[in-house]
């Protein structure tokens, strides 16, 4: 019995042995058989493998892009690295290996970001006769960049540069008048708004919604319009600003198409650019008619019934350094052009969001409205000059010296009565003041002081 018993045993270990053989072997199975399983398995094991074979395996970093001539330029803190990148720029194109290095070919952007970076560094300067110096430098550099992408630039680009120059104070009279003709002419259209250097892009794409036709010439997005239908109301008027500042009177085709561009785009300009657009109109030597010039009483009296505070507010400080939809050191001035979008396509949503940009006429603001209408002898209704009188009488205290002897004229000329209140005040204002009393006698006021 005890020899029956081992044998028994011995086959029962044996048979457990076999059945925990065969779970092994049928688990094992099915791992081979699912992917997910296999992959899992083997992946420890393989990337074991290399890096025992190869060492350590360092990830590779992402490449880095060059940075652009614009990002440069726009990277500068002040004036004196921005003239010096310049002129290190101007000097390497010069050189003899300048054709073997594709990245000194400035574009259309490297231009409008020079002129636009130049304006801001200045105003910002002490404006002392080293940053003139340097200003004069570096505007040379500038002009040189320009001249051969004049044709290559586009329209909000074109526009960007000529606010420039009146930001800066300074312009080469004959580029100017040739960048403001380039605004009037009819580009052909092109199915690419992408700048290119070799080929002029000044036309943008049109867009898929069918545009209304503006006052001007046809829609917004045809050929036969001009290129500065193209511009937003602030940048035109900023433009025709700019001309009349250094007395650059374009021809009649362009002041009559840029008047009818701006006639329904009145109403979204601010008090600032309402004042600098009647006085550009009446030094270049513009009659406005009466329907224009009733819309602008309309936006006019919009802006004076708004608050003012004493202080420039954002929307004023931002029209000095030019178009705010535009920053000239990116591609994003042919986007916007794409949209085919035309600031005389007013809706009455984007009229009301656009009344909070609006801001409130400032103190030489007031004199130059004041002094614009009596040159043309324009007299608004009775609602516009008691806002006008009013926002005159509620700046006096803080006006210049010139700017309250300044208001003696206009007053005068058109006429206009001038409340007690009102003349008593300016009596106080300019008390003292030896220009002040011929002021006050040729108002007419008879207080004595």
């Amino acid at each position: 019995m005890s020899g029956l018993g081992s044998r028994n045993t011995a086959m029962l270990l044996f048979t457990r042995r076999d059945l925990r053989l065969q779970t092994r072997r049928n688990a094992l199975g099915r791992e081979a058989t699912c992917p997910t399983v296999r992959c899992a398995r083997l992946r420890p094991i393989a990337a074991t493998n290399v890096q025992a074979s190869s060492g350590p395996q360092h990830i590779a970093p992402p490449p880095q892009t060059k940075p652009t001539f614009a990002s440069k330029i726009t990277a500068c803190s002040d004036l004196a690295s921005l003239h010096r990148l310049l002129i290190e720029h101007a000097a390497a194109r010069e050189g003899p290996d300048a054709s073997a290095q594709p990245t000194l070919l400035a574009q259309p952007r490297d231009v409008t970001a020079a002129f636009q970076t130049l304006a801001k560094h200045w105003r910002h300067s002490p404006q002392q006769h080293l940053d003139a110096v340097l200003l004069s430098d570096a505007l040379r550099c500038a002009y040189a960049l320009l001249s051969p992408l004049s044709s290559s630039l586009t329209p909000r680009q074109t526009a960007a540069i000529i606010i420039s120059m009146q930001g800066m104070r300074s312009a080469n009279v004959e580029v100017l008048r040739q960048l403001a003709e380039s605004l009037a002419k009819r580009p052909p259209p092109t199915t690419s708004n992408t700048p290119s250097p070799p080929a002029p892009s000044s036309q943008p794409t049109t867009s898929a919604a069918p545009a209304a036709p503006t006052a001007a010439s046809g829609s917004p997005g045809s050929s036969s319009a001009p290129a500065f239908t193209r511009l937003t109301s602030q940048e035109l008027a900023e433009c025709v600003f700019t001309l009349a500042e250094f007395n650059v009177r374009p021809s009649e085709a362009w002041l009559g198409a840029a008047m009818s561009d701006l006639q329904l785009g009145l109403v979204q300009l601010g008090g600032k650019q309402l004042a600098q657009l009647l006085w550009a109109l009446v030094r270049l030597g513009v009659r406005p008619t009466s329907p224009w010039l009733a819309l602008y009483e309309e936006a006019l009296c919009t802006c004076l019934e708004l608050p003012y505070s004493g202080a420039s507010s954002p929307s004023s400080s931002s029209s000095d350094e030019g178009p705010g939809e535009c920053d000239g050191s990116r591609d994003d001035c042919d986007s916007h052009e794409s949209t085919g979008s035309n600031h005389q396509l007013q809706g009455e949503g984007q009229a009301q969001g656009q009344q909070g940009s609006q801001q409130a006429l400032g103190c030489e603001d007031v004199v130059r409205v004041l002094r614009s209408a009596a040159e043309i002898n324009f007299q608004p209704g009775a609602r516009c000059r008691q806002l006008l009188l009013a926002a005159a009488g509620g700046r006096l205290r803080r006006m210049q010296p010139h700017q309250v002897a300044g208001l003696a004229w206009p007053l005068a000329r058109l006429g206009w009565p001038v409340p007690e209140e009102w003349g008593r005040e300016y009596v106080l204002v300019s008390r003292g003041w030896a220009h002040g009393w011929s002021v006050v006698v040729r108002l007419g006021v008879g207080y004595e002081v």
